[in-house]
């Protein structure tokens, strides 16, 4: 496996499951006024609203052919969105005070697009018995719909991390298919994710 691949894989493990690179310890910080007021406003018109919840797992032979190998560290995984009033909540809450931080110009766009969410709730990214949560939500930006993934802890600030996605659904049976991203860099695979539970 090539070292851009690792790489690739490495990144898209840690925006999914909000692990320890996102539960950095407790700092006392000075009060900052909120970068955003978060607002959820659910768009049923888009393909996710209905769509992308339930279980995933990853299509080997599918990523295989768009991104050229199956990465060894994505295997055995099995991604869930499910619908969680708490994460909604958190969400809510919090994420206007994640991206208080964020003052880097080029985070100019997730700001405004966190303004505006379609959709929110919890993600699970389970391989064998390790099991982890993030809260999840689905913003657009540039013309794209994003995943935006943040991590199930009220300690620290996360790091947030977007990726771009796309949901193809099957019209008549459970044969859907999720795209995501291995980061939000141009020019980085996607990797292809099949329905197995909804």
């Amino acid at each position: 496996m090539s070292k851009r691949m690792l790489v690739c894989a490495g990144v898209l493990a840690v925006a999914l499951v909000g692990i320890a690179a996102f539960g950095a310890a407790s700092v006392a910080q000075e009060e900052k006024e909120p970068a955003i007021i978060v607002k959820i406003t659910e768009a049923k018109q888009n393909v996710m609203h209905d769509e992308i919840w339930g279980s995933w797992v990853v299509d080997e032979d599918l990523t295989k052919h768009v991104a050229g190998e199956m990465p060894k560290d994505m295997g055995g995984v099995t991604l869930t969105f499910s619908r969680d009033a708490d994460s909604v909540k958190k969400l809510e809450a919090n994420l206007g005070n994640w991206l208080t931080d964020r003052d880097d110009d080029s985070e100019a766009d997730l700001k405004a697009a966190c303004a505006d969410i379609h959709l929110a709730g919890k993600a699970t990214m389970t391989r064998g018995e390790d099991s982890n949560d993030a809260i999840f939500c689905i913003v657009s930006m540039h013309g794209n719909t994003y995943l935006v993934i943040a991590p199930d802890t009220e300690d620290g600030t996360p790091r947030i991390e977007c990726v771009p996605a796309a949901l193809v659904p099957d019209p008549v049976g459970d044969n859907d298919l999720l795209f995501v991203r291995s980061n939000k860099n141009e020019g980085e695979p996607y990797f292809a994710w099949k329905r197995a539970a909804k």
